[in-house]
């Protein structure tokens, strides 16, 4: 089996009016859990939803919207405009903006700014809430109104697309991730800089990040059952081994500023 057939295999694409789960409930054995990612919302006049930018927001590959509590008289209204448009409604009171040191220990659905000063790290901060627990991420450009997809400086949107759909094409690989114990990092101790192993009973998973605005070196070392290739981007199919090593696979990876890895592997089962 070839990296990139291995990750296919892992993955489950949420399709367009499959059937979705309880907004904030746990996925059901058995089945898929929601798609994870939304934009902030705010209609145009604020308040006022409008068919076309929800339209918008859905072709760009988001799958649900943060509506805003204080405009509830237009729930309705946009709740009916979003079914249309194949999106969900999260009525949500205010954005509560991830931080560095909150992405460490996020709750399930999270918050986080695409404001034009936080577009370097953005990418990175939302790995590393994926990694540690988060499940649902809502990105908030800021605006007054609309969804901020429109401005002529949202160099956001086209990355955040893009996590989206990584996002959403492995939701159930991410709902089965738990704990493994904290890898030995031999890089020099960096508090902007993290990687992970996460596992699933077929996999593992490996995620870096750095939220450093200059470039960053990691090393860590991984558990010896832990295999060194092949490795296959959860980003862009693209495979990565590193150095086998008695003690375990040791891997070094330079990360560019606000960066994310993010790898899967099979795990090698025994008598195979």
């Amino acid at each position: 089996m070839t990296g990139r057939t291995a990750a296919i295999g892992l993955a489950v694409f949420v399709a367009a009016g499959m059937p979705r789960a309880g907004r904030q409930s746990p996925p059901l054995a058995g089945t898929v859990a929601p798609p994870p990612v939304a934009v902030w919302y705010r209609g145009v006049p604020a308040g006022v939803p409008r068919q076309n930018d929800l339209a918008a927001i859905r072709a760009l590959g988001f799958s649900a919207i943060a509506w805003p509590a204080d405009f509830g008289a237009a729930l309705s209204d946009v709740t009916r405009m979003a079914a249309v448009a194949d999106l969900q409604v999260e009525v949500r009171a205010t954005p509560h903006v991830l931080t560095a040191e909150g992405a460490f220990a996020p709750p399930v659905s999270v918050d986080v700014s695409v404001a034009p000063a936080d577009v370097p790290v953005f990418t990175a901060l939302t790995w590393r809430a994926v990694a540690h627990g988060a499940r649902r991420i809502a990105f908030d450009a800021g605006s007054p109104t609309g969804a901020g997809i429109d401005d002529a400086n949202a160099a956001w949107v086209r990355p955040a697309a893009s996590l989206a759909r990584q996002l959403a094409s492995n939701t159930t690989l991410f709902a089965a991730l738990r704990d493994v114990p904290p890898l030995v990092v031999e890089s020099p101790p960096n508090s902007r800089l993290d990687v992970v192993l996460r596992q699933t009973e077929r996999a593992w998973v490996l995620i870096a990040t750095n939220l450093d605005r200059t470039p960053q070196r990691v090393i860590a070392r991984l558990p010896p059952d832990v295999p060194s290739a092949l490795w296959v981007s959860l980003m862009d199919g693209d495979a990565m081994s590193m150095l086998s090593l008695p003690g375990g696979p040791r891997w070094t990876v330079d990360l560019a500023a606000g960066e994310a890895r993010a790898y899967v592997i099979d795990k090698v089962r025994k008598g195979h």
